[in-house]
């Protein structure tokens, strides 16, 4: 687990497991971009952005979920900010 908190998301296929926004849940798509409190999924020919705040998300084809709440930072400081 804590290995994909410090891992690079954008390029990796994920499917939403639950968000504040319930009609979210289930989709599937590539990451095209990330912020610090966005992630930037291209679905069906178009980029959604999606709030990691209170999400669960699966990386697939591994199947690990990751909580958006974990990983609450600009990508490039997250592999300082997570302790082992």
């Amino acid at each position: 687990m804590k290995r994909w908190l410090k891992h690079e998301f954008i390029g990796h296929e994920i499917e939403i497991v639950s968000a504040p926004q319930k009609s979210l849940a289930g989709i599937r798509g590539v990451v095209v971009d990330e912020t610090k409190n966005m992630l930037v999924i291209h679905v069906e020919g178009e980029d959604m952005k999606i709030q990691k705040k209170n999400l669960l998300f699966r990386i697939l084809p591994e199947n690990q979920v990751i909580d958006g709440n974990r990983i609450m930072f600009r990508p490039e400081d997250r592999i300082k900010k997570i302790r082992r």
